[in-house]
């Protein structure tokens, strides 16, 4: 009885957490309209958090690749505003929306949407003043 139980609860907790994401994606896609109405960054920043609110919670099973293009889709913009406007929050905020942009990419394996998302996260970072990392080798292999 208590294994039927647990697994009802488990069931129960995964569609919980597959409409907490999918509530929070829709969220971010009003905060996007808003944004363009408003021509402010606040909205964007909103949206920015109320996608990571789940973040703890994606799985290969639950997580869609929309959640994805709208964090990129942010940065994009975000990036916009920092760059013509040299605003640093806007750039912050852009780097955020990009690596959560890239996890999720990754963690689905969308080479394509990752890619642009790590070309622009650099970007911002280069933009922020942020070092730049770039590519290295290990010398631990070559013992």
């Amino acid at each position: 009885m208590v294994k039927k139980r647990m697994f009802q609860l488990k069931r129960k907790h995964k569609e919980v957490t597959i409409s907490l994401a999918n509530l929070n994606r829709e969220l971010a896609l009003e905060l996007l309209v808003k944004a363009n109405h408003t021509g402010g960054i606040e909205h964007l920043i909103e949206a920015v958090h109320a996608l990571n609110k789940s973040h703890e919670y994606y799985r290969l099973e639950t997580t869609q690749i929309e959640t994805a293009e709208i964090q990129k889709k942010i940065g994009d913009l975000l990036l916009s505003v920092g760059k013509s406007e040299q605003n640093m929050r806007a750039l912050d905020y852009a780097i955020i929306a990009y690596k959560s942009a890239i996890t999720i990419s990754s963690l689905l394996d969308v080479q394509p949407l990752r890619n642009e998302a790590r070309t622009n996260y650099g970007l911002a970072r280069n933009y922020r003043g942020l070092e730049v990392r770039k590519p290295g080798f290990s010398l631990m292999g070559a013992a």
